[in-house]
């Protein structure tokens, strides 16, 4: 899945799909340094501003209902991730 998959995925969260999601994680192992601003795109995300271990991110996003979301993203030598947890 490409970064590009991934923040189509997260649009059409923000739009209303998936309302029972709340929370995934994808892992996997770069070849190349991931390039956040592709998966950030057009998503209006504003940073948590909340301490993270190093090599973290983290940023908030809003759906159409309200509903907060978080996505940190984490890069480091061996593996990169990405994980989502839906706010209650």
């Amino acid at each position: 899945m490409s970064l590009c998959d991934l923040n189509r995925f997260f649009k059409l969260w923000m739009k209303g799909s998936n309302p029972k999601l709340k929370n995934f994680t994808i892992h996997w192992r770069p070849e190349i340094i991931p390039e956040w601003k592709v998966l950030l795109k057009g998503l209006n995300a504003k940073d948590a501003e909340v301490e993270v271990r190093e090599g973290s991110k983290k940023f908030v996003i809003q759906n159409c209902r309200g509903i907060r979301a978080e996505i940190e993203l984490d890069d480091s030598e061996e593996t990169t991730s990405i994980e989502f947890t839906v706010s209650d």
